[in-house]
């Protein structure tokens, strides 16, 4: 539903594509409690694909892209996509999955063996060991310290304190931890392939890091191709159909007509 008009950009309004999000993520939910941001997110970086497709559609008649300016763009949408994605997964996870959890609250880390709590001072003794033929034996003894040298190596012991909740909270979740939540659940259906474009695209969004290079020839221009962009579309439509955003009613339609063309 995107427009041109007086030179102006207008790609399908927030309060639309708000209206479309809604049908998934549920305002009295008590299971999760930031409704409203999440949802805010999610359109926001709707809106924002949808004009970045229009920059490399056949609809642009106004200026073309660069050889390398489409490949970022192609990278941005790769990364925009796949943003989505991510923070429907974590909702489905959260309120229909097994989120990941905890009692255990890390309170401080220790590099010494002596510390002081709450007026008390507490020692820590650590003892190296190594595992050989399915027995665990001691390196060096008891380590008084935070570094020892033993049999040509340096080794550093560090310790954590944690504290114990009465209540369990959620603990942040990688995307791959994500997908694989959501897959052996079958949240997204039972079609596997689903699961395994939406792990393509993690792989390909993790490029972000440009510094993560595996081979010379390793370079955005190689990675962000055509087939990639088609990949996301596809993975994001249907994404948005498994969880109900994306219908056959005109106002979907016609927000998400890019993704399907």
């Amino acid at each position: 539903m995107l427009k041109i008009e007086n030179g102006k950009l207008l790609p399908t309004p927030i309060p639309d594509l708000t209206q479309l999000t809604r049908k998934f993520i549920e305002r009295d939910d008590t299971k999760y409690q930031y409704h409203e941001a999440l949802t805010s997110n999610i359109c926001y970086n709707l809106q924002y694909l949808e004009s970045l497709d229009f920059l490399l559609s056949n609809k642009n008649q106004y200026f073309k892209l660069t050889t390398v300016l489409q490949k970022q763009t192609i990278k941005t949408i790769v990364i925009t996509t796949t943003g989505i994605i991510e923070g429907i997964l974590y909702y489905l996870i959260v309120t229909r999955g097994e989120p990941a959890t905890t009692d255990w609250k890390l309170v401080m880390k220790i590099q010494n063996n002596k510390r002081d709590l709450s007026g008390k001072e507490y020692m820590i003794k650590n003892e190296l060991l190594v595992r050989e033929n399915d027995e665990w034996e001691s390196v060096m003894g008891v380590i008084s310290g935070t570094k020892k040298h033993s049999n040509g190596k340096h080794y550093k012991i560090e310790s954590e304190v944690f504290v114990k909740l009465e209540n369990a909270i959620n603990t942040e979740m990688s995307l791959d931890q994500m997908i694989k939540k959501v897959r052996n659940k079958n949240l997204l259906g039972e079609d596997g392939e689903i699961y395994d474009d939406i792990d393509k695209l993690r792989k390909s969004r993790n490029k972000v890091h440009i510094r993560i290079i595996e081979e010379r020839t390793d370079t955005d221009w190689k990675s962000f191709d055509q087939k990639l962009l088609e990949l996301s579309k596809k993975v994001l439509s249907n994404v948005l159909k498994e969880v109900g955003i994306f219908t056959d009613d005109q106002l979907s339609q016609e927000a998400f007509s890019y993704l399907d063309n």
